[in-house]
């Protein structure tokens, strides 16, 4: 009887096991994308620049020649539809003539940055407390007050495996096949 006990575990752990997988890392630009093109894993006010077709973004793209421009707020999925653990991106956020300088990055559940406009790329990277299906960035100029232009390239997401039921199925029928000698171990 105690043999049904060892059996029966033996059997979810299989069934665990092969249902559960990792977490990946997925790193990607938009270099595969025309110029005026959303990516259909981005929505917003967004669209694939290079620093000839943008009219607020004229430095080249962190990696490539291609980049995201986007306006205020977008969001962002995994392109393989998998939830965001984590990310990390560049972001380059331009430098005004009229101060301040200063943009507020917001990715709600993950990170709030204060950066001020420069003319170079910059890291930004943050973490979900729980897993996310699309990454929303809001930027705006001069502390919250005006919508703002930015762009983004080489971003990287962290994304975990939506959970799987299925090994609930096979356990679900050994515990009915198994059932009759659990009973007898029990009295």
């Amino acid at each position: 009887m105690n043999v049904a006990r060892k059996s029966l575990a033996a059997l979810a752990a299989l069934s665990f096991a092969f249902t559960t997988s990792a977490q990946s890392t997925i790193q990607f630009g938009f270099e595969e994308f025309n110029v005026k093109d959303l990516p259909p894993f981005v929505t917003g006010q967004a669209s694939v620049e290079d620093s000839t077709s943008s009219l607020y973004i004229v430095t080249p793209a962190f990696e490539g020649q291609k980049f995201l421009f986007g306006d205020w707020i977008i969001s962002i999925a995994s392109p393989d539809g998998q939830p965001i653990q984590s990310f990390s991106m560049h972001i380059f956020v331009p430098r005004h003539s009229v101060p301040p300088n200063d943009y507020l990055i917001v990715v709600p559940g993950a990170v709030t940055a204060t950066l001020t406009g420069a003319q170079n790329w910059q890291p930004l990277q943050g973490t979900f407390k729980s897993p996310v299906q699309a990454l929303e960035m809001r930027v705006t100029w001069s502390f919250e007050t005006i919508p703002a232009h930015f762009a983004i390239d080489d971003v990287q997401f962290v994304t975990v495996p939506e959970p799987k039921t299925f090994w609930l199925i096979p356990l679900g029928f050994a515990l009915i096949a198994f059932r009759p000698l659990l009973k007898r171990s029990i009295r």
